[in-house]
């Protein structure tokens, strides 16, 4: 399993994530916006010095496929700078905002994908998809969360900011 957090990092939820990775022995994958490493560059600078890896979000989290290619070019390079200025590092791993599976790409999300790529990014999305961000409660998150089929790889998508995460720390405890 891969754990992916989206969203961050948030100054309330992200270290309570990052407590109970450490709990667990644990690392994920944060896939940060720019805005929020601007606010909080101690926590990304937490989640590079604890091991876990990070990835692109874009900075503003806005939906790709409705953007032209100077607005994706300045969102990817913007949340670059952040996250060097945060923790002095740069990544290939990108997600883009609103999206989960690959069989959801359609006429609108891949052509960006593919553009993105282009630039030397490598798109990361899930195949497992815990919905936390509904906040169904912490039985379903955990449901939600684990593949179907045991022993095949999976990529799981939670959310360490965008609101009340504590269903999702809970979660993430048992998990």
């Amino acid at each position: 399993l891969v754990l992916t957090f989206a969203d961050g990092p948030d100054p309330t939820w992200t270290p309570k994530v990052l407590d109970m990775l450490k709990k667990h022995d644990a690392k994920a994958v944060f896939f940060i916006t720019g805005t929020m490493a601007s606010r909080y560059p101690d926590l990304v600078r937490r989640m590079v010095d604890e091991g876990h890896e990070i990835g692109l979000h874009t900075f503003n989290h806005p939906d790709l496929s409705l953007q032209s290619k100077d607005r994706v070019d300045w969102e990817l390079s913007q949340n670059q700078l952040a996250l060097a200025g945060a923790a002095g590092i740069r990544t290939s791993l990108f997600r883009p905002p609103y999206s989960s599976f690959s069989a959801r790409m359609d006429n609108r999300t891949w052509p960006v994908t593919q553009y993105i790529g282009s630039r030397g990014y490598i798109t990361v999305v899930s195949d497992t998809d815990s919905q936390d961000w509904a906040r169904p409660g912490v039985d379903e998150i955990i449901r939600r969360a684990t593949p179907e089929r045991r022993g095949d790889g999976h990529i799981v998508l939670m959310h360490d900011a965008g609101g009340d995460r504590s269903q999702t720390v809970a979660a993430l405890d048992r998990y």
